[in-house]
């Protein structure tokens, strides 16, 4: 094979050239396969590079070019060659093109090598690592999904097999792709890009033909969720990120493939691509689910696909059978190595109602199993230990179950005299609708000179039992509701009663 060297029109094959410019070939190595020892045959011209060394030796000769001060084309020429000829097995195109560009990041002529830069390894630039002082007050951070996913970051999704993980990950989708909010949180509107592992096309239709069903979707916004979502189905195709190659685990094409959709869906949906759902791990990962350094190699796929997709990415993971009884979910519940969690910046476990769970909240036993909780075990830019409650709403017409967003409250045993508190609190609450916060009704009703007659424990408890039966509703103040009664920002909730 032969290269043209930087802009002249003259051709040299990868041995003239290496000698051209001084570059020596790496000595002859042995390396362990099927526990026996082999000999690294000599090519004519130059020797083998073996397995274990690929990535270093490129670099090390992308390294000398450009401190001879080759060109981007000339060196990416250049490893593309030597890779074809004098490596085995040979490296991805992409990983070659990877090492040629990185190298570019020296400027001709300085020493590339002196840092011994290896592209499987993060680049220790002097410059990269200096620190940025500002006298003004950064930009808040930039979600998802409002204090749980993070943009730009990756999350994981755990739970138990049938939990609904994947309808989740789609309803969720939906409201991104409309700028809707999901448990009542804010989205960052955008498109959204779904490889699901496990689902076929018509499996894909029937769900999100459910979910718009469900949300009552116009017309306009059934068009634009068209437009901004994008559901791969890869139920028998091969989604790895990652694979052994001779004892090693190794990057896939696959991870440029999902990049590029990603990039492709940004242009064709005219937003930017907010999310990226890999359903699910088993399906991304060619390595041992408790190898450590295996998953590592898959998170680092992961990572690399939210950082240069700018898209926050959400991995589905399966629990493990441990988790079945458990009183409290935690970051056990995502099977394989603690590198899927480590490397995940929050993480999320969804499981279905336990007995103890609904005897708390007065579920029926029958109707525990269409319950389901999203606990917040691993939150590093938010808040923790969060529970959202999710009602699995069966749509017969497409045999599909959708899940609902719902508070569960702790029923409050009625009190004796409490009806006529609690006709005087809905009164209070049908004059000065929205006014109020739970605790502030509380406490500017409490005390002997009340209309409320009562004192504080009691109101509270006939609060909480009218919130209970429905006829008390939480939500959040809409602006007119904001400047009537001048409430303060930091005012989230307020009380209304049911429409």
């Amino acid at each position: 094979m032969n290269v043209i060297l930087a802009d002249t029109a003259e051709q040299y094959s990868t041995n003239d050239l290496f000698n051209k410019l001084g570059i020596t070939w790496p000595p002859i190595t042995t390396y362990q396969l099927n526990a026996k020892s082999h000999a690294v045959a000599s090519l004519a011209g130059g020797d083998l590079i073996i397995e274990k060394n690929r990535n270093n030796e490129l670099t090390r000769i992308a390294g000398s070019m450009r401190r001879l001060g080759l060109g981007a084309e000339a060196i990416e020429a250049t490893l593309m060659a030597t890779n074809a000829t004098h490596v085995s097995p040979p490296l991805l195109d992409i990983e070659v093109k990877q090492i040629a560009a990185s190298i570019m990041s020296y400027a001709a002529g300085s020493n590339a090598n002196a840092i011994g830069y290896s592209a499987a390894s993060p680049r220790l630039d002097s410059a990269d690592g200096l620190i940025e002082f500002s006298p003004i007050d950064p930009s808040p951070r930039v979600y998802a999904l409002t204090d749980l996913i993070v943009a730009v970051k990756v999350c994981v999704l755990a739970g138990l097999g049938g939990v609904s993980k994947t309808m989740l990950s789609m309803q969720l989708a939906v409201c991104v792709a409309l700028g809707l909010q999901y448990m009542g949180k804010a989205t960052l509107e955008g498109a959204v890009m779904l490889i699901l592992g496990e689902e076929d096309a018509e499996e894909i239709a029937r769900r999100f033909n459910a979910i718009v069903k469900v949300m009552n979707l116009s017309n306009e916004q059934i068009a634009l969720v068209k437009m901004r979502i994008r559901a791969f189905p890869m139920n028998g195709l091969d989604s790895r990120l990652t694979k052994k190659q001779v004892g090693s685990l190794e990057a896939t094409e696959f991870t440029a493939e999902v990049i590029a959709a990603a990039k492709a869906l940004a242009v064709e949906a005219e937003v930017p691509v907010r999310l990226v759902i890999l359903d699910h791990a088993g399906l991304i990962h060619g390595g041992e689910f408790n190898s450590r350094e295996d998953v590592v190699q898959t998170m680092r796929q992961v990572n690399l696909i939210a950082q240069t997709s700018e898209a926050a990415v959400m991995v589905l993971a399966h629990s493990p059978k441990t988790a079945i009884g458990k009183e409290k979910a935690d970051s056990n519940d995502v099977a394989g190595s603690a590198a899927w969690v480590d490397l995940a910046r929050a993480v999320f476990v969804l499981r279905t109602m336990d007995d103890a769970e609904g005897k708390t909240f007065g579920i029926n036993p029958d109707m525990r199993k269409n319950y389901a909780s999203l606990s917040v075990v691993k939150n590093n830019y938010g808040p923790t230990g969060n529970h959202f409650w999710l009602k699995r709403i069966t749509v017969e017409s497409h045999s599909v179950g959708v899940l609902e967003h719902v508070s569960l409250t702790i029923p409050v045993a009625p009190l004796a005299g409490s009806e006529l508190l609690q006709k005087r609190i809905v009164n209070t609450i049908s004059q000065h609708t929205g006014k109020y916060s739970k605790r502030g009704f509380i406490d500017a009703y409490t005390g002997k000179d009340s209309t409320m007659k009562a004192p504080k424990r009691s109101i509270e408890r006939a609060l909480d039992e009218l919130i209970a039966k429905g006829e008390v509703v939480i939500k959040q103040p809409t602006l007119e509701v904001r400047k009537l009664w001048g409430l303060h920002h930091a005012t989230k909730e307020t009380l209304h009663l049911k429409s």
